[in-house]
């Protein structure tokens, strides 16, 4: 089974609208191109930068706080590349979802207005990294790049951010559930390692790298149709489950059977057994009765005479007797001779 996250579950700036790159977004362009830096987490060992582990999610999230009274953001521009593909969120809602047919080297362009109150804008992506190619690798290099624009209600100009001086993104590689939205508190994430330009431009060369050509515009928020789910703290590649979500519901599956066999097992022997149980008391009480009395205990009496005593102080348990599982002489209160039991025998039976 898949699990995506559909646009009707959140809140959802799309569908978009694919416009061709306007000249009031070249300075962004150009940031992009020359001042942003290649950023990933730390990943812990054996895994060494620029390197991660293939076929894993990592979550990145950069929060814009504007302070200044005076200017009020109103439309927030980005470009991005991710090695190798990615999801985006702006204050929780969709903006592009994760498409592993994107290319790591081609930039991706994105323009969606801002909901007051602006003051606060975050930003989030999830990060996929490429799954084990045919040499059967079990890391390669993975990376993102980004550099973004805030414009201003009436002409009150632009800020431009990149990633790398600008832009303190904190990431981690296990996403608790609502870890995109605004008010999900990163505090505990690590903050982003800028990869030196010696390493990165080796990876992806600046001259390989492509430009977007066209922006996909959002034209506004729609609010979610309906309750949003856990997030996408469980997603891996392709938005399927990743590994150890699926380790997790196969495990809870398994001890859940074993639980229920438990109990199945127990109520059969309960029912299976209860008979045998009555009849061992029952048993037991035949025994009982069988006793010797203090004065032949103490003599020399031959142990056939012994026995002969026994079973003629025998007193049958009515409930053995009931069900025949004693000689029918005892049922009529015979000793073993067939005659009936004497006042003496009566008396020591007592």
């Amino acid at each position: 089974m898949v699990w995506i996250v559909m646009s009707s579950s959140r809140a959802t700036y799309l569908p978009l609208t694919e416009q061709t790159f306007s000249q009031e977004h070249l300075s962004l362009l150009q940031a992009y191109q020359s001042r942003s830096s290649w950023i990933w987490i730390d990943e812990a060992d054996p895994y060494t930068a620029p390197n991660s582990p293939a076929g894993e999610q990592r979550g990145f999230r950069f929060t814009y706080l504007h302070n200044d009274s005076t200017k009020t953001p109103s439309n927030a521009t980005i470009v991005l590349s991710v090695d190798n593909y990615f999801a985006l969120y702006i204050n929780g809602a969709i903006v592009h979802e994760a498409d592993p047919r994107n290319d790591l080297l081609a930039a991706l362009a994105f323009s969606v207005p801002l909901q007051p109150p602006s003051n606060k804008t975050v930003f989030a992506v999830r990060a996929i990294n490429g799954r084990l190619n045919k040499a059967g690798n079990i890391q390669n290099p993975a990376g993102l790049i980004t550099a973004l624009k805030i414009n201003f209600q009436g002409s009150r100009g632009s800020e431009v951010l990149v990633s790398g001086p600008d832009m303190k993104w904190v990431g981690e590689s296990l996403l608790a559930p609502g870890w995109e939205e605004t008010d999900f508190d990163d505090g505990s994430w690590q903050t982003a390692v800028v990869y030196r330009s010696e390493i990165a431009n080796t990876i992806w060369p600046p001259d390989r790298r492509r430009l977007p050509t066209t922006i996909a515009v959002g034209a506004k928020l729609t609010p979610p149709q309906v309750p949003v789910p856990n997030s996408t703290a469980a997603l891996g590649p392709d938005g399927n489950l990743q590994p150890g979500a699926w380790a997790g519901i196969v495990l809870a599956a398994a001890l859940l059977s074993a639980a229920l066999a438990s109990i199945a097992t127990i109520l059969f022997t309960r029912r299976r057994y209860r008979p045998r149980r009555r009849e061992s008391t029952a048993s037991s009480r035949y025994v009982a009765y069988v006793s010797i009395p203090p004065t032949i205990q103490t003599t020399s009496y031959p142990l056939s005479h012994i026995h002969q005593e026994q079973m003629n102080s025998f007193t049958p348990d009515p409930e053995v007797a009931e069900r025949g599982d004693c000689p029918p002489a005892y049922m009529k209160g015979e000793n073993a001779t067939g005659s009936a039991l004497s006042t003496s025998e009566r008396s020591f039976e007592q």
